[in-house]
């Protein structure tokens, strides 16, 4: 069954009940068929995107927390070493004189250096200001001009499209 939080009544449903063909409703009534199979987990506290990374690679540290392609196969980003390059990022942008309260941008298609950049930025106090890559390259200019983005991090795909956008 569904547990009720104590914020507002809300409604919590697993996604594996979404995947078993259970029968739910939301609405003023909601209703889940069966939930019996479905482990609850104690929640670890976090405070912050910092304490959350940190906790995150000493919990699981060794096991994969990305997969990527790599020749004909796959290959691991540890927890561990996703947080040591986060922190590795993090310290390469302060030293090119990135601080906290600037802006960076993530301009890429879904991959896990995306959440690196992102993290690395939101650790160390910045601004995160992603642009979905099927954007016009109107749309982007207006988007690194009003927010005034001070790094941009790309993919090969789109450096071309960021260089053409650099202010000359």
């Amino acid at each position: 069954m569904g547990r009720r939080s104590s914020l507002g009544g809300t409604i919590v449903i697993p996604a594996s009940a979404w995947h078993n063909d259970e029968e739910f409703s939301i609405g003023e009534s909601t209703q889940v068929t069966t939930m019996s199979h479905y482990a609850w987990y104690d929640v670890v506290p976090i405070t912050d995107l910092r304490d959350m990374l940190r906790k995150s690679a000493d919990t699981f540290g060794p096991k994969d927390a990305f997969r990527v392609r790599s020749g004909d196969g796959y290959a691991g980003i540890s927890y561990e070493v996703f947080a040591r390059r986060v922190y590795a990022l993090g310290a390469a942008l302060f030293a090119r004189g990135f601080a906290a309260g600037q802006a960076l941008s993530v301009y890429a298609e879904g991959r896990w250096e995306w959440p690196l950049a992102y993290l690395a930025c939101a650790c160390g106090g910045g601004v995160n200001v992603p642009i979905d890559k099927d954007l016009k390259e109107a749309e982007i200019r207006h988007i690194l001009d009003r927010t005034a983005v001070r790094v941009v991090v790309t993919s090969a795909r789109f450096l071309d499209v960021v260089q053409e956008l650099r202010p000359k």
